[in-house]
């Protein structure tokens, strides 16, 4: 039985000279999670050749953990490996229980908010989506002959444009119009920049932690957006580009970590803007 952690996600993004570690915040969450913590893991994309199990939950990304068991969810992940270790040795172990509940409600802001003001601006404001979505379906449908296979991206592009659109319906956040959801999305970030240490170079100060993880990954996200559209300059994604704190942390962020994370993703889409 191997000790190695298997993470299973999305793929690479390529658009021009940027790359881009996954498509998705929480795969890349994952994924730096286990490099900051020197875990001994490796990653399986939809792009490899390997084969992925079924998703636990239907989702990604998950995990085939030492003993076997396949657990979902990257926080669920991270806080189960949390758990395994000293309290000495978990990266939130140094935190007052003041930072603690600030960085809890941050990550809860980010993961369970401006995600879907993200996934808005990919599917609703600026369908970026549709960039992405014949690469993604090459994946998964590259058996079917090329008459059929034109058909299946084509049909599959809009159905997933509007599946997406749908459940963000439902969520709530694509029943306001768009001048609404990016001001909602930037006063977030405004809040995120406020409480950030202004010594730096991490959210609370000298020590990394897992908060720094969370806004990495969603400066990963709005960087991969800048790259494949041109956005408003009100957008979030501008906001964050613009953000003296925020962009020194994903500038930090961005040097420890996107290198490691991308030697470890063998596969990478390359997407024309």
């Amino acid at each position: 039985m191997s000790d190695r952690i298997v993470m299973y996600s999305f793929t690479g993004i390529t658009i021009g000279e940027a790359r881009f570690p996954d498509i998705s915040p929480f795969n890349v969450k994952l994924q730096a999670y286990l490099e900051a913590s020197q875990a001994d893991y490796t990653v399986v994309t939809l792009a490899s050749k390997e084969t992925t199990p079924n998703p636990p939950k239907g989702k990604f990304p998950f995990v085939k953990l030492p003993n076997g068991d396949l657990l979902p969810d990257s926080q669920i992940i991270i806080e189960r490996l949390e758990q395994g270790k000293d309290a000495k040795d978990q990266l939130d172990g140094w935190l007052s229980q003041e930072q603690l509940a600030i960085s809890n409600i941050i990550r809860g802001a980010l993961d369970e908010k401006l995600y879907f003001i993200l996934m808005y601006t990919r599917y609703v404001e600026e369908p970026i989506v549709h960039k992405l979505i014949n690469k993604i379906m090459e994946l998964v449908l590259p058996w079917v002959p090329e008459c059929c296979n034109f058909i299946l991206r084509s049909v599959g592009k809009y159905y997933r444009s509007w599946f997406v659109r749908s459940c963000l319906k439902g969520q709530g956040i694509a029943r306001h119009s768009p001048l609404e959801v990016r001001k909602m999305g930037v006063e977030l970030l405004k809040s995120v920049e406020e409480l950030m240490s202004s010594e730096g170079p991490f959210f609370h100060g000298a020590k990394l932690s897992l908060v720094d993880l969370v806004i990495y990954a969603y400066g990963n996200t709005c960087k991969l957006h800048l790259a494949a559209a041109e956005l408003t300059p009100d957008s979030v994604e501008a906001f964050y580009e613009t953000s003296q704190k925020l962009r020194r942390h994903y500038q930090h962020m961005d040097a420890l970590l996107t290198s490691k994370l991308l030697s470890k993703v063998q596969t990478s889409l390359e997407i024309v803007r």
